[in-house]
């Protein structure tokens, strides 16, 4: 890459259309120059580790919690039960009853850590080859590489190999050509992610409890179904080594190629056309052994669960783009740059996949074998036509304005509405150049900009046809009695004709600086925008024969502040040192929702998780409010609670206000949206050494740490956390008021999604701490360099955070 540039403002992306909605990364790639053949030679190795683990209950932790919570349940359950009762004396297929072993040789069970078993330190190489040159005609360069990664996971890797070539030549005094080709290979071994019934590796990893072994006595994978059949029937975990076994292979093959061509018509005038095309390709082979344990089930499985996938998908984008460029300076102070053109893009995607189960034995894995087998395909496809103008004005390299417009016409809308249009414009003026500034010696290259544009979008979560009334196959019985099934077909999505684009007005201001010789540099940005016409699903009448529709439907506004200030801080011959520091607030509200202005709630997977309402941001999170846990009888009594709620259950706030907690009493509990973020970079060069240190985070943003619901949910089955340490175990021991009481038969609510998930967000990572140290030139001229530079490089080095999980990088898990 040869350099990187972000386009935020309005008019800056409004060009660029419904690909500029959420702004605009532009990414120029190295090109040969002009010279000898130049050859640049990169590699690098490092070693990969998990950055933390989460603290969990050791073996004898885990027991002495088990065996309250079967014993919470049994007491409160069966009149004039004792914990002391012997587990031969309590009923059965009750969760009442702990594995025996837990009583006779808890010292012989196994203290195994999950966590370790699956991560490991994983090693990276790379290795990148590059030759570049040219004349002052045709310029090239081409590179290729390879990239092998293993992973922190155990059986998961990953390969690339890619390959570039980029050539640029002038073939005569008005035409310019070039063509940019890009690919790739990859071969991935991916990690099973998930809940454990779906074979999740973390997931299986920590809620397998400590007591059960990786392997059992005759090598075959260890199993919690044991162990839950023991427990009246409890759903066992499965095993995560035995999971990383599973085949999950993905190939990925990738080409881009762009060719140009460039005319010059006229003074100034200059005619680009350029073709671009897109084409990857993934294949996926998966494969189910009987060795592995399933949910519940022990291994060896009988054939049935033997099961394979075999998938290809092919995705084609091209684009063909065709603009005018006109450039042109009236004396000495005006300049005027024109650029006017139209784009065609179409993008197709297509799916096919065979599934298969009841394979014969676990060495053939081919589809054809299975004895059940079944088929999927599908295909989809959008395109789009676009028409753009803009014009830039300097005056006196004083006064700037730009002006543009676009029209983005897209298949995803209705045939009322297929077109969205675009404008833009923007001002500059260059204070610093003005007669009154010139004796301001403290403040140079003082700039006050403003832009105001409109920038549309047309992705959405309801795919390519969403404007359509979709058919789908269906069945309908004719004749009376019994009568026959006739298969055929029916509408199954309402049409919008009127379906169109979500639209983004946005309004900018900003202000650049220097000050102190040019040795520390100012920005400030402001910026407003107001999203309508929101692309969103709103449910309909029943009678309609539908559940919901797309529509145009909402109003949603971000406003904030960006700053940055950089630094030359030291400027010496043999040491320098550069500083940079940048900070953004945004604020989020919704400001109009559907016809009747209802929220709009999200289901997280286990229920509602998520609610969006106007006044409020978008995505907060949706539950019951905990207060406390019921410290005692008279506590349980004199409070609003519901109708299972024990003493040592969860207590949760009554919203409602009817003195009973239900549906009712769930409210907002917290959203994901920060109240800044910010990064701090510092590079120091001493002599040939040099060092540079990013740090980046994020505070104020909180997460819905949904995974807890398993790992703290005392039902004396699975691991927990080591914060189940402070759980409620009587009145005299109320622990930490928050973590309920151990039980395994959950009463009261303990775990729904609550204020209990909710956790803070906020973080400061060391992102990257580099070390270099550049040859001397006289050294690298005896060894035939050019340079050379060896460096040591270590990323995500540590995260400052309070959150319990992996990464706080997250809005829920």
């Amino acid at each position: 890459i040869e350099s990187i540039e972000i386009l935020k403002d309005a008019s800056a992306a409004a060009i660029y259309g419904s690909r500029g909605a959420n702004g605009v990364v532009l990414i120029t790639t190295k090109s040969g120059k002009s010279g000898k053949l130049n050859i640049n030679f990169d590699t690098y190795a490092g070693i990969q580790q998990v950055g933390k683990k989460m603290d969990v209950l050791n073996r004898d932790e885990f027991i002495t919690y088990a065996k309250e919570a079967f014993n919470t349940n049994y007491v409160s359950k069966v009149s004039g039960a004792s914990a002391t009762d012997p587990l031969s004396a309590r009923p059965s297929a009750s969760r009442y009853k702990y594995p025996e072993v837990f009583d006779t040789n808890p010292s012989g069970l196994p203290d195994t850590d999950w966590q370790d078993e699956i991560f490991r330190s994983a090693p990276v190489q790379n290795y990148q080859l590059s030759l570049s040159g040219g004349d002052n005609k045709t310029q090239y360069m081409f590179s290729g590489g390879y990239y092998d990664q293993k992973g922190v996971v155990i059986n998961t890797d990953y390969q690339r190999y890619n390959a570039r070539a980029k050539v640029e030549t002038k073939l005569n005094d008005f035409l310019k050509m070039g063509i940019n080709l890009s690919s790739y290979y990859s071969q991935e071994n991916r990690l099973n992610e998930g809940h454990w019934a779906s074979d999740g590796v973390v997931l299986a990893a920590l809620a397998t409890s400590p007591v059960v072994p990786v392997y059992n006595a005759d090598g075959t994978f260890g199993s919690q179904a044991v162990y839950a059949v023991q427990s009246d029937g409890l759903t066992g975990v499965t095993n995560a080594v035995a999971n990383s076994t599973i085949k999950n292979y993905y190939t990925t093959g990738r080409v881009l190629a762009n060719m140009f061509a460039e005319i010059d018509l006229y003074k100034g005038l200059k005619f680009k056309t350029t073709i671009g095309g897109d084409i990857v390709n993934v294949r996926r082979t998966n494969f189910r052994p009987s060795t592995v344990p399933a949910n519940g089930v022990v291994a060896p499985l009988p054939s049935t669960y033997r099961s394979g996938i075999a998938s290809t998908n092919q995705n084609f984008n091209w684009l063909n783009e065709n603009t005018f460029n006109y450039s042109t300076k009236f004396g000495s102070k005006h300049a005027l740059d024109a650029v006017a053109g139209f784009t065609v893009q179409k993008n197709i995607w297509d799916s096919n996949e065979a599934s298969g189960s009841d394979f014969p034995d676990d060495i053939i894995q081919t589809i054809g074998v299975a004895k059940v087998k079944t088929g999927t395909s599908d295909r989809s496809e959008w395109s789009m036509v676009s028409y753009l103008g803009r014009v830039n004005y300097r005056y006196l390299d004083k006064y700037y304005l730009t002006a543009s417009i676009r029209a983005d016409g897209s298949s995803r809308f209705g045939k009322n509405k297929k077109y969205g249009y675009f404008p833009s414009a923007s001002l500059a003026w260059r204070a610093s150049e003005e007669a009154f500034m010139k004796d301001i010696n403290w403040i140079r290259n003082l700039k006050v900009r403003a832009s105001y544009g409109l920038t549309g979008n047309n992705s959405m979560s309801g795919g390519n046809y969403a404007s359509i009334g979709l058919i789908s196959t269906d069945n309908y019985v004719f004749g009376s009695g019994v009568g026959s099934v006739v298969s055929g077909a029916s509408q199954s999505t309402i049409q919008n004709d009127d379906l169109s684009w979500e639209k983004t007005k946005q309004l900018d201001f900003g202000l650049e600086f220097n000050i102190l010789s040019d040795k520390i540099f100012f920005t400030a940005d402001y910026y407003n925008r107001l999203t309508t016409d929101l692309l969103l699903q709103v449910d309909v009448p029943a009678i309609t024969g539908y559940t919901t529709a797309w529509q145009n439907i909402g109003e949603m506004r971000n406003a904030g502040f960006e700053f940055s200030v950089s630094s030359r801080v030291i400027s010496k011959a043999k040491f320098t040192w550069n500083s940079s520091f940048n900070i953004s607030f945004n604020k989020n509200e919704v400001l109009a929702l559907g016809p009747q202005g209802d929220p709009i709630r999200s289901n997280g997977g286990v229920g509602d998780t998520h609610i969006t309402m106007i006044g409020k941001p978008i995505g907060n999170f949706y539950g019951y409010q905990q207060i406390g846990v019921y410290m005692n009888a008279a506590d349980l009594a004199n409070n609003p609670k519901e109708g299972t709620s024990k003493v040592g259950d969860v207590k949760y706030l009554d919203v409602s206000g009817d003195e009973v907690i239900n549906a009712n009493d769930r409210t907002i509990i917290g959203n994901n949206h920060p109240d800044f973020t910010y990064g701090f970079n510092n590079s120091f060069t001493f002599n040939n050494f040099d060092l540079s240190v990013l740090l980046y985070g994020s505070q104020g943003a909180e997460i819905l740490h949904l995974a807890k619901r398993f790992y703290e949910n005392l039902e004396g089955n699975q691991q927990q956390l080591s914060s189940v340490l402070n759980r409620w175990k009587s009145e005299a021991e109320p622990g930490n008021g928050i973590i309920p009481r151990a039980n395994s038969l959950t009463t009261g609510l303990n775990n729904a999604v609550s204020s209990r998930w909710v956790e803070d967000g906020s973080f400061l990572k060391i992102s990257n701490i580099t070390l270099g140290y550049n040859l001397p030139a006289n050294i690298a001229k005896r060894i035939k360099m050019q340079a050379a530079r060896v460096y040591l490089s270590g990323q995500n080095l540590y995260t400052f955070t309070k959150y319990s999980g992996y990464n706080p990088e997250v809005s829920y898990t």
